[in-house]
């Protein structure tokens, strides 16, 4: 295996990742663990598939949707019909991502310093709860993904963390000190917070078939909406 496959592995085909896994299998340990490591943050299709371990993704419209959306990810309405996985490509696995990147001793350059911090919004926080316990599920019980990345995930988080719970958000380990959580769930028209600044905010069920059934309702969504772009950092 070359020194730079991991960089040009977005050039892989699907039917190329089992030759892939085979030649990281015969790798020195420490150097299969920095190479796995790098396509955890470079690689949607690899860290949702094979480290998430989801099987349901050996289809190729996910592959080239994981492929799609991580070549132009920000500033999109993505419109997927329902169980296309549009959820767990982008809010659940996007957002593991961008932490994993952005955090630890050598985050990518891409990120330029920054420790983001996100907020999930939904029409209403209980819906925007549901994508943070995916989330916040996977990185405490991910073996896996605890051994790749010590510097950015705790062990035990539900006794380590400054914060891990649903109501406040949950907190990697960072350098710097924001007094937004790593990621929170709001809602839009019910639950909106006050005084907080996201770096990414990522919107998911912001609209739901009760919300649209009257001109008011939907002027209702349209300014929560509105008034939710305060929430950022810029």
């Amino acid at each position: 295996m070359s020194q730079d496959l991991s960089l040009s592995i977005i050039k892989l085909h699907q039917s190329q990742y089992p030759k892939l896994l085979d030649s990281l299998a015969a790798l020195p340990e420490s150097r299969q663990q920095s190479i796995t490591r790098n396509l955890c943050r470079t690689d949607l299709y690899f860290l949702i598939r094979y480290i998430f371990g989801r099987e349901d993704f050996d289809h190729p419209w996910l592959f080239a949707r994981c492929r799609e959306v991580q070549k132009s990810p920000n500033d999109h309405l993505d419109l997927w019909a329902r169980e296309h996985r549009k959820s767990t490509i982008i809010t659940y696995g996007l957002t593991i991502q961008d932490i994993l990147a952005s955090h630890g001793e050598d985050p990518l350059p891409v990120w330029k310093g920054v420790e983001p911090t996100f907020g999930i919004f939904s029409h209403t926080r209980p819906i925007a709860k549901k994508f943070l316990s995916q989330i916040k599920t996977e990185l405490e019980n991910n073996r896996v993904l605890k051994e790749l990345f010590p510097d950015v995930l705790w062990q035990d988080p539900r006794k380590d963390a400054p914060s891990w719970s649903l109501d406040s958000g949950i907190v990697v380990k960072r350098q710097s000190n924001p007094k937004e959580s790593t990621v929170e769930a709001w809602g839009l028209v019910d639950g909106q917070p006050t005084g907080a600044h996201f770096f990414c905010r990522v919107y998911d069920d912001v609209v739901t078939k009760a919300s649209v059934t009257t001109p008011e309702m939907i002027s209702k969504t349209t300014e929560a909406w509105e008034l939710s772009d305060n929430l950022g950092m810029e």
